[in-house]
């Protein structure tokens, strides 16, 4: 094939669309053109974002929303001058996408709907990137919001792809929305006897002394409840960097241990009873007075032996194997 042949196929006319003739040589030029229009829609969104927001003082969600819009706007404004100036008419192209509207619109109401959600999302600005959220059983940060999806990456180091449709469509706890500010809430239960008085005071001094809780407000310890476990203390603390709540929790756990320890009250603990009836005839008449089945029985004999023998003799003990 020389080049006079090479030159006709790609000029030669495919179909007409309107007053235009669509040609292979004609497609590769739109289709290079739309490519161009994209990939300086993106870096103009990049530079935006990195150099030019940043003098404004404005906080990451907002420099990414306002660079999202306007690098949305400059696309579908390259796109229309693209299409107009190779020739072709929107008349044509309007007849074209409605009779393929119905039939297409179908299939793409998942797709239109993650659209309209994303433009709700970046319009409003309730949520933002850098935001630590909660949403549904995910916690995590933020890292892109783009049109169709968002981006959340979790403290494990995963990134998560939600649908925008989803976020808007269902509850979602902000925890840094007006401020990082948070309170974490830690629960514990010493054993029956305890003095609450002492075990207050090893909370708040626990509480004090991490430097991430803020005095105000103050920690608080709250006696929930009396359990049957044990009393059912819950510490609140403020911290003003939310977003390491689980550290926070954990160094306040071993503190907290380390003081009960130190004064000698003990955490509750979950203790099984079990009770032996004595053996009133034989022990015939222990196994059908006995409130435990044979199976458990044999079972138990197994795990303690003698003492196991031993014990309807014995009378009523209670203990563990």
């Amino acid at each position: 094939m020389n080049l006079d042949q090479l030159q006709r196929l790609f000029t030669a006319p495919l179909f007409p669309l309107g007053r235009q003739n669509l040609s292979l040589l004609w497609i590769l030029e739109v289709l290079l053109l739309l490519l161009a229009v994209s990939l300086a829609a993106r870096w103009l969104k990049r530079l935006l974002t990195g150099r030019v927001l940043q003098w404004f003082a404005l906080q990451q969600g907002r420099r990414e929303a306002i660079a999202t819009l306007v690098s949305l706007g400059i696309a579908a404004l390259g796109y229309v001058v693209v299409i107009q100036g190779m020739g072709l008419d929107f008349g044509a192209l309007a007849v074209l996408f409605g009779a393929l509207g119905v039939g297409v619109g179908f299939g793409l109401q998942d797709l239109t709907r993650n659209l309209s959600s994303g433009l709700t999302l970046l319009m409003e600005g309730k949520l933002k990137v850098g935001d630590l959220i909660e949403f549904g059983s995910t916690t995590g940060t933020i890292r892109e919001i783009s049109i169709r999806s968002t981006v959340i990456r979790t403290f494990q180091g995963a990134e998560i792809v939600v649908p925008n449709s989803a976020i808007t469509n269902g509850p979602v706890k902000n925890l840094s929305y007006l401020s990082c500010d948070g309170r974490v809430d830690v629960a514990v239960t010493v054993a029956h006897g305890s003095d609450p008085l002492a075990v207050t005071e090893v909370l708040l001094e626990a509480a004090l002394a991490e430097p991430t809780v803020l005095a105000d407000p103050p920690p608080k310890v709250l006696l929930h409840g009396l359990g049957e476990q044990g009393l059912q203390f819950e510490l609140w603390v403020w911290t003003s960097a939310i977003h390491a709540g689980l550290s926070l929790r954990s160094s306040l756990n071993y503190a907290i241990e380390h003081g009960l320890r130190e004064r000698g009250l003990a955490l509750a603990g979950a203790w099984q009873q079990i009770q032996l009836l004595p053996a009133k005839h034989g022990a015939e008449g222990a196994a059908a007075n006995s409130p435990i089945s044979p199976a458990s029985a044999a079972w138990i004999s197994a795990a303690c032996g003698s003492w196991w023998a031993a014990a309807p003799a014995a009378g009523c003990r209670r203990g563990r194997c």
